[in-house]
């Protein structure tokens, strides 16, 4: 396998798939066993102060979104993550919504960072919110650790839940090595169907494994769940999204990874730095620590 800036291709074979009745769902919905019954309710949330939006913030909002404030970068960054945060604390608490909405904060709209506020039944539909926090800037780091300090009471509250209604101890590191390991092996029988319409089920369930496989291991690492499977989850995530980034609309694979489909950088040595079992052996092996560092050049800068 090699590995390109992109796929030429990419384009036509979208819409031969189209024309064929055969297309990949790149945004699967989570796990039908892992939601949960009813909405995740959060009472006791950490103690975070969101400044009340002014003026400002709704006219360079209005400005972003009519092309004439695309300099506001920065700006535009702090604005999306407030308002991602506060959508968060609505979608899982609806007396801090109320609060929220008295006090001038927009949770729907068109704006940059307008948030939906969403009855919250997996984590995988706060996905905006993990994106958002993994890509912010330095210079935001306040409101990022916020937002992750947030997301990971929402994360813990969702697996006493669903622990409590499967009265089994749910792990998000145990479901991303069995969702990467159920991918594997159907990646290792792709080779052995040949009926067209059969072979593009087979690519979407491979697809949807190894989605979760990403998910979850993010999950893991920002609840800091005990590692029980070492540095291996970092190696399988990797292997989930070069696979996932081959992967055509129209249920083909590309022979080469496609680096516009690549997670950014930023979001990679997020995950990197939080991996305690990957730390410990970075610190320890140098030539496992430039295996990493070439990993974490190859993937495009935001």
């Amino acid at each position: 396998m090699t590995m390109d800036n992109g796929n030429p291709g990419e384009g036509s074979r979208s819409q031969r798939g189209l024309l064929l009745g055969r297309e990949i769902n790149l945004k699967p919905e989570p796990p039908a066993k892992d939601l949960l019954d009813g909405p995740l309710v959060v009472t006791k949330l950490p103690a975070i102060k969101l400044v009340r939006e002014t003026f400002k913030d709704r006219v360079t909002a209005l400005l972003v979104r009519t092309m004439l404030g695309y300099r506001e970068g920065e700006y535009k960054t702090m604005v999306e993550l407030r308002r991602t945060t506060a959508a968060v604390i609505a979608s899982v608490s609806r007396a801090a919504e109320r609060r929220l909405e008295d006090a001038g904060w927009i949770l729907e709209g068109r704006g940059i960072g307008a948030q939906r506020v969403v009855q919250l039944t997996h984590p995988d539909q706060l996905r905006d919110a993990f994106q958002a926090m993994m890509l912010a800037p330095e210079a935001l780091s306040h409101d990022s650790r916020a937002l992750e300090v947030l997301l990971a009471v929402v994360l813990r509250n969702y697996l006493r839940e669903i622990s409590r209604v499967t009265s089994t101890r749910f792990s998000f590191e145990t479901e991303a090595h069995s969702h990467c390991m159920t991918g594997y092996e159907q990646e290792r029988q792709l080779k052995n169907v040949i009926d067209s319409r059969e072979r593009v089920a087979v690519i979407q369930n491979i697809y949807n494994s190894y989605m979760y496989t990403v998910n979850y291991y993010q999950y893991s690492l920002i609840t800091r769940e005990r590692a029980e499977h070492g540095g291996k989850m970092f190696s399988m995530y990797i292997r989930a999204i070069f696979f996932n980034s081959r992967v055509m609309y129209d249920g083909t694979i590309a022979d080469n990874v496609n680096r516009r489909r690549l997670p950014f950088r930023r979001e990679v040595l997020f995950l990197v730095k939080r991996d305690r079992a990957l730390q410990q052996r970075y610190t320890k092996d140098d030539e496992f620590a430039t295996q990493i560092k070439n990993v974490l050049n190859f993937f495009p800068t935001a």
